[in-house]
């Protein structure tokens, strides 16, 4: 609720600074009474793991920008290139096509390629073509936004379930269960927490330009998914594959 209402509030007031104070405050009391609670809800001692630590976090800063890019694309194409909701919707088309054919083989690369070639690769990709969106002006068509996002798609394709077998694949047996339940649960709410966090700071930058249509707004959002996309890069360069640390 408080990153929701960023774009509408003062960054100092109850209404962001507050709710953000009372959610942190109940998830450090959330912690202490799973800590020492016969019957926990979550088995904290996923967290002890690294690489499901390292993983998860990536996978959150990656599903941040892709669900905050599905707000983007459309503010984009219906509200400043003036757009139809029809033409809105081929503009994502090709990507979401793209994902749904490659899904079901992306998998297999983890058992052929090294987790750091995998992810890394993705995320080059992902900003190769977040870059592209980020300098996309009014006057640009919708073909080249089409090429963009598709380009994002299949950097996204190519990492995002390599990631989750990461996440997973050198847990002991007994904790898989909770970790699997956390990871969904985390990227649930890196997708909210992104597309408000993403949709506050083109509140903002419009509401200081005093333009809502304006297409600096909508640049700002890209851009920020380019920084948490260079971050996510950082991160992957700690992640290793099972087979190069047996010992773990």
């Amino acid at each position: 609720m408080g990153l929701s209402n960023v774009s509408t509030n003062r960054l100092g007031s109850f209404n962001v600074c507050g709710y953000v104070l009372i959610g942190l405050a109940f998830l450090v009391l959330f912690y202490f009474t799973q800590r020492h609670s016969d019957h926990q809800l979550i088995n904290l001692s996923i967290f002890r793991h690294k690489q499901f630590v390292l993983a998860t976090t990536i996978n959150m800063l990656i599903t941040a920008t892709m669900y905050g890019n599905t707000i983007l694309i459309p503010l984009l194409v219906q509200i400043v290139l003036g757009k139809s909701t029809i033409v809105s919707a081929m503009t994502v088309l090709p990507g979401a096509c793209l994902t749904g054919l490659l899904s079901t083989t992306s998998g297999r690369f983890y058992d052929i390629y090294p987790i750091r070639v995998l992810v890394g690769t993705g995320l080059i990709i992902d900003i190769i073509g977040t870059l592209g969106q980020a300098m996309i002006g009014a006057n640009s068509s919708v073909l080249i936004i089409t090429i963009f996002q598709t380009v994002r798609q299949f950097g996204l394709v190519t990492m995002l379930i390599p990631l989750q077998t990461q996440a997973l694949s050198l847990l002991p047996n007994e904790i898989v269960p909770d970790a699997v339940a956390s990871f969904n649960t985390f990227r649930q709410i890196a997708a909210s927490f992104g597309t408000a966090l993403i949709v506050a700071v083109v509140g903002i930058v419009n509401g200081i330009i005093h333009n809502p249509s304006s297409h600096l707004g909508i640049q700002s959002g890209f851009l920020l998914c380019l920084l948490l996309l260079i971050i996510s890069l950082i991160l992957s360069r700690q992640l290793y594959h099972k087979i190069e640390h047996p010992a773990h």
